[in-house]
């Protein structure tokens, strides 16, 4: 026996890895799971623009209703107070005008006038009255599980200048808008999902067909190939 034949002999058997078929199946599913993810980043997108779009619309409510007022608004605030009451009635909103020292001086809920804010609004309301940056937070109820989401706005002594100092602040909630705007993307997401899940399941069977296709006439090339390699010239390919 020659050394070759004994090399050859003593040689462990090659391990096989992943099948034409595996491969090409894997395939098509990676690029169906990077669809998946690429709607997944896509949906959340519109998720981070609702909260963006609302808190844009409640702080245009805010302006546009000191705006009505004109110059020095809390120098007036009988008409701060019309339009804050008139808000209320058409949107069904809370809305609400504080000074300086957190006195509610204007509000939908007229009973609320000269009371000075609670607590829970302080860290918002003290930071903006601070520097004067517009802020969001969330009011939760005391004994209910609903959220209200409020917009915090910086009232200027001449409003619409930044140079102006700041005499008060602006409270409008903005939750409806807020839920309307994420019903509309949940119902997206709801879509897409179903879209996905029956994409991938197409896909993966589609895959499954086109991979044995594809890797019968090669596996049966493979063993044409191995056969006369061990000598078998009579070997047909089919």
């Amino acid at each position: 026996m020659s050394m070759h034949t004994l090399a050859a002999a003593s040689s462990p058997p090659r391990r096989r890895g992943p099948g034409i078929r595996h491969k090409l199946l894997a395939s098509y599913l990676a690029i169906t799971l990077l669809a998946l993810c690429c709607a997944t980043v896509a949906l959340w997108l519109q998720f981070s623009a609702a909260e963006g779009i609302a808190t844009m619309e409640a702080e245009n409510v805010a302006n546009a209703i000191v705006s009505i007022v004109g110059d020095d608004p809390l120098s007036n605030t009988a008409a701060l107070q019309r339009a804050v009451a008139m808000f209320h009635a058409n949107h069904a909103r809370d809305a609400f005008v504080i000074d300086i020292h957190r006195r509610v001086v204007a509000d939908a809920d007229p009973g609320e006038i000269g009371s000075v804010l609670p607590p829970v609004h302080n860290d918002a309301v003290r930071l903006t009255l601070e520097d004067g940056r517009t802020r969001s937070f969330v009011e939760v109820l005391h004994g209910s599980p609903v959220e209200l989401r409020q917009l915090v706005l910086a009232l200027r002594k001449s409003p619409g200048s930044e140079a102006s100092p700041i005499v008060g602040a602006f409270v409008v909630e903005y939750t409806q808008v807020h839920d309307m705007l994420l019903a509309r993307v949940r119902t997206v997401a709801y879509i897409v999902l179903a879209m996905g899940v029956a994409f991938m399941l197409l896909a993966t069977a589609l895959g499954l067909r086109f991979a044995h296709a594809i890797a019968t006439p090669l596996r049966k090339l493979a063993q044409g190939a191995r056969a006369i390699a061990q000598g078998q010239y009579d070997t047909r390919f089919e």
